[in-house]
């Protein structure tokens, strides 16, 4: 053995992924007393060691409790890469950009990392690549350059920490001038896409020596759990008796001990013989399955699965829909988790459950009906919750809302907490949100949330048979769905529920939907405190500064959108910049920009601080004239237009997304027809804004007539 890769994430988040920093300790006192030698990835790259036996050691992090191991590899003298997701460094307990640059000081290696699957399943969860390319170039490109500004050194190796790398994406890193990249995870580095082909072992939360040591040797890894819970696993059906007679087949062969689980299938009213097939694989059920029925009056999977809870016996309680095959280690997996966090709701992964089906169905169906063992070679692909999973990293802790991540298609419960919470609630007829609202229920009482991608069901789900109004499109399916959302929110019209059912509403059809139409792009005012005298601000009595609460509370009320734009007065006065740019991701905004005139950006301190901690997407550069003469007099601030253009060049050493925004005014409007000599010259596009004219002369209108 050349080397190996040793990946590890030192967190105390509640992950499988994550180890403490004593578990770490132990680990790597392991590897010294066998004789391992730790060496740097850049060394190997450069082909800069001759002996065996070398390990690699990947420290994944972006929060603080990764000191305490640099501590202790410092002292021993065992060098590491340390690589971390630039992207998401905007959070309290993260990582800075100072950090990284005391971590290089003190001679660890610091390197970018990615955070999502090269397949992105974003905006109506339709694989796109035009989004594709923006994310691999938003990590491989932008983080690469931020990451290189902050440690004043190249940044010359690339992270994936799950999934395939993509040609694409390998095409870019060369591109980039990137040596190598890898993925994080156990042994998927010897894929063709990746640069070294090494081995990678990932340490997982409850990985002993042994367990390490027999990923190292190729052995099969199989953990003995402490405890084995009893789990009732319950599936709602309606005639799709084909699928659902693979998805029980698939449950037969559970690595699982037999005793320890039934299946209930809870049959919502089916004509096409599902009875009958169920009572022949019955004959042959190496566990009990149990079947129950209730008349078809329409899609009431709600009332079904709380049909299968009232027959279920055992302790846990497993939702499972009728279109999810199961790998053979889903059961292991629940229990694997639940033996960590055992009063915590356990979400396993559903691989390829979006809106659109992206498996080819009706050839694996024809493979697993010849050898319902071929579910082990199915790839796994994305699903429609990665994007949760990549903001928090895998720690539903950190996620402002986990109960979005309740889908019962992959998930297991407690059957008391689901008593406690009064079960389904029956009144949620058509497909969707029934099991939302009962993880939104279970939230409320404190209920926790863990991720488990292991866990792992295949969705394989049809077309043709399909409830989802996103798949099959028909008007009486988006009025279920629409009264259910109406329903949800009538029952908890909170601040959080409506944020998240906006983003939902967003993709239904005008007149289904339950809000009324509200813009993808939000302006929000935090306060009118400002470092001019411009036009805007001589008779603006709205309030000096907002308080941090006000504005968060702003957000949360008009979260889940697209765009928000924070402006003033002047935004970059507020003591609370960061905080509330930062907050704007758990808002649920996927760009957030600041409409500034950047006098504050000219100081290159302040601008790197905003740039690097700011979480900002682009910048609205606000101006009244293209030229000193001009908008001086505007602003009533001599130099004041020197500085914003220095403030400029400041932001856009790190972000190239700037764009002007010129006020017209009664004193700068005879000068609009220089503004394209002004962009081509700074290369930067202009918009000409006439809304304050526009309110200027209303304004002198009515007090002409009150006079």
């Amino acid at each position: 053995m050349e080397a190996i890769i040793l990946s590890v994430r030192i967190s105390n988040a509640n992950t499988l992924d994550s180890i403490n920093v004593d578990a770490f300790k132990k680990i790597i006192k392991h590897f010294l007393r066998k004789g391992f030698n730790f060496i740097m990835l850049k060394d190997f790259a450069d082909r800069k060691i001759e002996s065996n036996n070398n390990i690699i050691l990947l420290l994944q992090n972006c929060d603080r409790t990764i000191f305490d191991a640099l501590n202790y590899l410092e002292f021993e003298g065992i060098p590491a890469t340390v690589f971390t997701p630039i992207s998401v460094l905007r959070r309290e307990n993260q990582l800075t950009m100072e950090d990284l640059y005391y971590m290089q000081k003190r001679g660890f290696d610091i390197q970018n990392a990615g955070i999502l699957y090269y397949n992105v399943l974003l905006q109506n969860s339709v694989l796109k690549e035009d989004y594709n390319q923006a994310q691999l170039k938003k990590e491989i490109i932008e983080g690469k350059e931020i990451l290189e500004k902050a440690i004043g050194k190249k940044s010359e190796f690339f992270a994936y920490p799950f999934g395939v790398m993509s040609i694409e994406a390998e095409n870019l890193l060369r591109q980039e001038g990137y040596k190598g990249a890898i993925i994080r995870g156990n042994d998927v580095n010897t894929d063709s896409a990746d640069l070294f082909k090494l081995k990678s072992i990932m340490i997982e939360r409850d990985d002993s020596i042994n367990d390490i040591l027999n990923k190292i040797n190729n052995k099969k890894i199989k953990r003995r759990l402490l405890s084995y819970p009893k789990f009732s696993i319950v599936i709602p059906t309606y005639n799709r008796k084909e699928l659902l007679s693979l998805v029980v087949k698939s449950l037969y062969r559970q690595n699982y001990p037999k005793d320890k689980y039934e299946i209930l299938i809870c049959d919502d009213g089916s004509s096409d013989g599902t009875k009958e097939m169920l009572l022949k694989l019955a004959k042959k059920s190496p566990v009990a399955l149990k079947y129950c029925w209730q008349k078809d009056l329409g899609y009431r999977a709600a009332a079904a699965r709380n049909m299968g809870i009232k027959y279920a016996k055992n302790e846990v309680i497993l939702f499972i829909d009728g279109d999810i095959i199961c790998h053979p280690d889903l059961l292991y997996q629940h229990a694997r988790a639940r033996n960590l966090f055992p009063d915590r709701i356990v979400i396993g992964y559903a691989a390829a459950h979006t809106v659109k089906n992206v498996y080819e169905t009706g050839e694996i169906l024809t493979k697993l009906k010849e050898d319902i063992s071929n579910v082990e070679n199915l790839e796994v692909l994305p699903e429609y919750r990665d994007d949760i999973y990549s903001q928090c990293l895998g720690n539903l802790d950190d996620y402002q809302a986990p109960w979005m991540t309740f889908a019962t298609n992959n998930v297991s419960v407690l059957r008391k907490q689901l008593e406690n919470a009064g079960l389904f609630d029956k009144s949620f007829v058509g497909w969707g949100i029934e099991d939302i609202e009962l993880g939104y229920r279970l939230h409320r009482r404190g209920v926790k949330y863990v991720f488990n991608r292991d866990a792992i069901g295949f969705h394989l789900g049809t077309d043709d048979v399909s409830n989802n109004p996103y798949l099959s499109p028909d008007p009486k399916k988006y009025a279920a769905l629409s009264r259910n959302m109406n329903h949800f929110y009538h029952k908890f019209p909170t601040m959080e529920v409506k944020k998240e059912l906006v983003s939902m509403n967003a993709f239904l059809p005008h007149e289904y939907r339950i809000f009324n139409d509200e813009p993808e792009s939000v302006r929000l005012f935090v306060g009118r405190m400002c470092n001019d005298n411009s036009p805007m601000n001589r008779f603006n009595n709205l309030p000096l500064e907002k308080s941090l609460a006000e504005i968060k509370e702003e957000m949360d009320r008009i979260g889940n959108r697209v765009e928000i734009i924070f402006e003033g007065g002047e935004p970059t006065l507020h003591e609370n910049l960061l905080d509330f740019t930062r907050y704007a991701t758990f808002a649920g905004f996927e760009r957030t920009g600041l409409a500034t005139n950047a006098r504050a950006m000219a100081y290159r301190d302040f601008a790197e601080k905003v740039v690097f901690h700011g979480g900002l997407k682009f910048y609205e550069i606000i101006i009244f004239g293209t030229n000193s003469t001009i908008h001086d007099a505007i602003t009533g601030i001599k130099g004041s237009f020197l500085q914003t253009m220095q403030g400029v060049e400041n932001i856009m050493k790190y972000n190239k997304n700037v764009k002007f925004r010129l006020y017209v005014t009664q004193e700068n409007k005879l000068y609009l027809d220089e503004i394209e000599e002004f962009k081509n010259e700074h290369g930067i596009d202009v918009i000409i804004d006439d809304s304050f004219l526009k309110k200027e002369k209303l304004r002198k209108k009515k007090m002409k007539i009150a006079t």
